[in-house]
């Protein structure tokens, strides 16, 4: 049987509910055997998060713990240097080879700027793209992307009916209104974020007094 895989790539300052919800609802959507989360040790193109990269990626940890089929991967953050995401797919493709079906998970919003990433034709020649759909979105306006939408979208129920790579699976989840951001304010503006992320990562930013500093 076909291995099948999602990876959910991001800087998880903090991780929280929205991000374990829409993992969730993606492994089940498209029968994943497994969710790989990465955390991101620095972007290339966006500020340092606020929290250390050991402590965003302990935040994960606990927040992944009591899931089997939720898989922490640290190579970003081990590697200690900005890092682009095809190198990771790249690296990944490698690790499970070339029959495992591999989705890589992204917003919707993420993929109008698609084309501003590096490398952004190459995604998928090593995975699938799962795009995380809101109400009324828009299609890129980007002619690139566009086409590239165009020529890949796919309406197949299973991601392992879709081969090793090369589609475009639009997926509709449950739309929560929680941001990395807000719960950030509200930790700094002593309101407390409780039930936005898992209790044993409230715990974890209490401990060690994340967020507390000016934004």
């Amino acid at each position: 049987m076909v291995q099948t895989i999602g990876i959910m790539g991001g800087t998880f300052d903090p991780i929280h509910i929205g991000h374990l919800r829409c993992a969730l609802e993606v492994q089940n959507q498209l029968h994943l055997d497994h969710i790989r989360f990465v955390p991101t040790y620095q972007s290339p193109t966006r500020n340092q998060p606020l929290a250390s990269a050991q402590h965003r990626l302990k935040m994960v940890e606990l927040a992944t713990q009591s899931i089997s089929t939720f898989i922490v991967d640290s190579s970003e953050i081990d590697q200690a240097t900005p890092s682009y995401t095809i190198n990771t797919l790249e690296r990944l493709r490698q690790y499970y080879g070339n029959q495992t079906s591999i989705g890589f998970i992204m917003g919707m919003d993420a993929f109008q700027q698609f084309h501003q990433w590096h490398r952004f034709d190459e995604f998928l020649n090593i995975v699938h793209l799962i795009l995380l759909s809101r109400p009324n979105y828009t299609l890129p306006t980007k002619k690139s992307v566009q086409q590239l939408y165009q020529k890949h979208l796919n309406s197949k129920t299973t991601l392992a009916e879709q081969g090793p790579c090369g589609t475009i699976t639009p997926i509709k989840t449950t739309q929560l209104a929680i941001s990395a951001s807000q719960i950030r304010t509200d930790i700094h503006q002593k309101k407390s974020p409780q039930f936005l992320l898992p209790d044993n990562v409230w715990h974890y930013i209490n401990q060690h007094n994340l967020y507390i500093e000016s934004l």
